[in-house]
């Protein structure tokens, strides 16, 4: 929120004219105690402060209109009140948000045309749904405003940051709307009519049916719940825990997937004001600009072209700055308890396999320019130096370079919140057999193929800022060299590939026809009809007609791929799973189910002195490939 916590001496005077100013009906005569409310004072502050990045988040403001804030001596609050009124409609809301508005624009003026401003649009919101559905505008402002208190970077005014909890509160695929519809449906109860019955435990047969119920759940006067139909009859079926999300239901919500990812993706971040102003870094950076330069192969201006009539134009126009300036990956600026220069590098590893791989990996990073040349032996002011480890490739013999950015104390993704880096998307198994199981419904005889494309070293494609280049120096035999490129290690590495990749998805649905297509990390894949193929000249091959299409937008965005990773078949590997799009049918391969009993048999069998197994040896079975041979109901 705008200016963090506020502090006066006079905030006791303060909280009183503000318990004055929200007082009347909306009031409580609550004896004074221990403050608890949020426009009183605050908690963890000096007696008689108040936060400004609290005043107009939560709930209990507009359920009470404002908290009475004011003690007897010197120092002293009362508690928050017992609210006289809940908020349960538009014009109790309205009023409420008047009161509370004004109370907090008195004590902080600056805030005003910010809570005008988010008044208008809850009112808008109130405006453009019917009345039945108010309840979840109220939903939906009371989850604003709880983020908005624990999440003080943000202003009630940004609106974009709130897109997800539009869906998840109002539409009507929203998850908390269907999750309300269920409880209301599971808990309200019809009475009073002839014969007494409760008809909320029947099931609504239109809901059921082609027609559907054009009633909402909590004004239905049955259950809406989905059956299925077993013999003569329809029974209700749950869900068995132990097959996850392997059963689809026609009348859910569909999956959010990659393609719609971009739609109500938040810009991406900048370097912050704090790093650019740091005076080590820009001695650096200004006396060796040799060793900081934005490489990548993407062609910026074909993708931004692309993209000029994208709805989410502010995203857009971040990630194609970070494209030309080089990504920030979601950190924060470096903790004042860390020194400006580190050294975190480990032993050259002892066995020449690996040794040999990194100077041949290093060799060709440098040839691509993503690794400058060496510098020496001593890191520059302001660098930070991560170990690089050497490990095998999964379902490989090769071996493949990662970067321990958790090392140590001082470690690169310790500057890395967890909830910034929340909200990947990834299409799995589930959205697939959506897609699968609405086709076949619409060409019940097609015959179908798969296809899947992998976009070579995805990863490293992706430029970072020089202000975090200057953090990932590499040390191989002793020669240190700055990493110019997103890498594997990273905290924010997927989320840096994702913003860039969830455009390029939606180019491929809007721009390239390319029907179908689910992504996970950097491997994009769907079906196609059998035969349905185009020629791709680079490769002298006919591939599916989308992935041909596809690979032709790689090659004029300049993403490259490599031909073995092109592949298709009527049975085809994804994400681990064997895929038979006619059968209909998701299986483990027999070498994946021989890997996961062997791990079960050995996690399960008696120990040397017969210990308990410890949660390391757990972790270690729990990520060998599960899953269970799964048939698609149709």
């Amino acid at each position: 929120m705008l200016g963090g916590a506020w502090r006066s001496r006079s905030g006791p005077l303060i909280a009183a004219r503000l318990a004055r100013l929200a007082g009347g009906e909306w009031g409580s005569s609550a004896a004074p105690r221990r403050p608890s409310g949020r426009l009183g004072a605050a908690r963890g502050t000096r007696r008689g402060a108040v936060s400004d990045s609290e005043s107009a988040s939560g709930r209990s403001e507009l359920e009470s209109g404002a908290h009475t804030a004011a003690g007897g001596r010197r120092g002293e609050c009362a508690s928050a009140p017992v609210p006289s009124k809940k908020v349960g409609n538009f014009g109790d809301w309205v009023f409420a948000w008047k009161r509370a508005s004004l109370a907090t624009a008195f004590a902080f003026p600056h805030r005003r045309e910010e809570l005008d401003a988010y008044g208008d649009f809850i009112i808008g919101l109130f405006g453009a749904l019917a009345p039945v559905a108010h309840t979840r505008v109220l939903d939906f402002d009371r989850a604003v405003r709880k983020c908005i208190g624990s999440a003080k970077r943000f202003t009630l005014t940004d609106f974009t940051e709130f897109a997800d909890l539009k869906i998840q509160f109002i539409d009507s695929c929203g998850a908390n709307v269907h999750r309300s519809e269920a409880s209301s449906s599971s808990g309200n109860k019809s009475g009073g009519g002839r014969g007494g019955g409760n008809r909320k435990a029947e099931t609504c047969r239109n809901y059921n049916s082609d027609i559907g119920c054009k009633a909402l759940a909590g004004t239905c006067r049955f259950r809406h719940s989905c059956l299925e139909l077993r013999g003569d009859r329809h029974e209700e079926v749950a869900r068995p825990r132990f097959l996850r999300s392997f059963i689809w239901d026609d009348r859910a919500a569909s999956l959010k997937t990659f393609t719609s990812l971009s739609l109500t993706h938040p810009p991406v971040p900048d370097v912050p004001e704090s790093v650019r102003e740091d005076p080590v870094v820009n001695a650096t950076l200004a006396n060796h600009p040799e060793l900081f330069k934005i490489v990548t192969p993407i062609n910026v201006d074909r993708f931004e072209e692309l993209l000029e009539d994208h709805p989410n134009q502010d995203f857009v126009k971040s990630v194609v700055h970070s494209l030309r300036n080089g990504f920030w990956p979601y950190a924060d600026a470096k903790p004042a308890d860390y020194p400006d220069t580190w050294d975190e590098r480990r032993p050259a590893p002892r066995d020449e396999e690996s040794a040999h791989f990194l100077r041949t990996q290093r060799d060709e990073e440098v040839a691509l320019g993503r690794y400058s040349e060496s510098f020496g032996k001593d890191l520059l002011p302001g660098m930070y130096s991560m170990p690089v480890h050497v490990v095998p490739k999964p379902h490989s013999t090769k071996l493949r370079l990662v970067n321990d950015q958790s090392a140590g104390v001082f470690s690169l993704n310790s500057m890395i919140r967890p909830e910034s880096i929340k909200g990947a998307v990834l299409d799995g198994i589930p959205a697939l057999g959506e897609a699968l199981r609405r086709v076949r419904r619409a060409n019940a005889g097609a015959n179908l193929i798969m296809w899947k494309s992998d976009v070579s070293q995805a990863y490293r494609r992706m430029p970072v800022s020089p202000y975090w280049q200057i953090h990932q120096v590499v040390t191989i035999d002793d020669e240190q060299h700055v990493d110019r490129c997103n890498l594997f290690g990273g905290r924010g590495s997927l989320k840096v590939w994702s913003a860039f990749d969830c455009l390029v998805a939606w180019i491929a649905i809007y721009k390239a026809f390319v029907d179908l297509k689910f992504n996970y990390v950097d491997d994009d894949y769907g079906f196609a009809e059998l035969g349905d193929v185009l020629w791709y000249e680079p490769y002298q091959k006919y591939f599916p007609s989308p992935q041909t299409r596809l690979l032709l937008l790689w090659d004029d965005l300049g993403i490259p791929h490599d031909l073995a990773k092109q592949l298709h078949a009527p049975v085809l590997p994804i994400i681990g799973f064997e895929v038979d799009p006619n059968t209909m049918t998701v299986s483990l391969p027999s070498d994946s189910k021989t890997c996961l009993i062997a791990a079960i048999d050995e996690f399960c069998a008696i120990t040397p002195g017969n210990r308990r197994r410890s949660l390391a040896a757990f972790s270690r079975s729990r990520d060998t490939p599960t899953g269970l041979s799964t048939c698609i109901l149709c």
